[in-house]
């Protein structure tokens, strides 16, 4: 039944009325019948797919998150951090509006915060930290998410005025050199 063109076709505007109506209101506002009615499908279709908003959401988490960690698969964070920067700001530009809502609105902290755990979990699981203890290893992780994730949140409530380039530049000497990063070298 899965394979059904139709099936997929109302998976699509399912998660294409969620994105739309996350744009417009909170998370805890967003109901079965008025996503069905944005998606012009019926109540007993949306529960073929989802048996919750949040199995919704549910999904959408995983499919991000995996999309995430092949986005960045190979790149060592030791090495290639700088590219891992760029790579974080280009899956969220890819992903549009939509993502910097979930990453930038406090209304959606909660799935923002699962996201970020899924992340995480991924770089726990490679040898990249091998030798650090859990304490050492958290704070290790909680300092590259926490400062890229804060200053992409700025970069984007700025309404992206920083070039490109530049903010990736930016937020990568900022997390390797610290305020002293800011600093014009001659």
């Amino acid at each position: 039944m899965k394979e059904d063109a139709r099936f997929i076709k109302n998976e699509e505007k399912i998660i294409e009325a969620f994105k739309q109506l996350v744009l417009e209101m909170n998370f805890e506002n967003i109901t079965v019948k008025e996503l069905s009615e944005r998606a012009k499908i019926n109540r007993k279709t949306f529960y073929l797919h989802y048996a919750t908003i949040e199995e919704l959401v549910k999904s959408l988490e995983i499919k991000y998150c995996e999309e995430y960690i092949k986005f960045i698969d190979g790149l060592d964070i030791f090495h290639d951090y700088k590219e891992i920067i760029k790579r974080f700001y280009l899956f969220h530009i890819q992903k549009g509006e939509f993502m910097d809502k979930l990453t930038c609105d406090p209304n959606y902290e909660y799935i923002r915060n699962q996201m970020i755990n899924k992340v995480k979990e991924s770089y726990i699981n490679t040898s990249i930290f091998e030798g650090l203890d859990k304490y050492r290893l958290n704070i290790a992780i909680n300092y590259m998410h926490n400062t890229t994730l804060s200053l992409y949140k700025a970069w984007v409530n700025d309404n992206k005025v920083i070039p490109f380039d530049e903010i990736v530049e930016l937020n990568y000497n900022l997390v390797i050199n610290g305020l002293s990063g800011l600093t014009k070298k001659d």
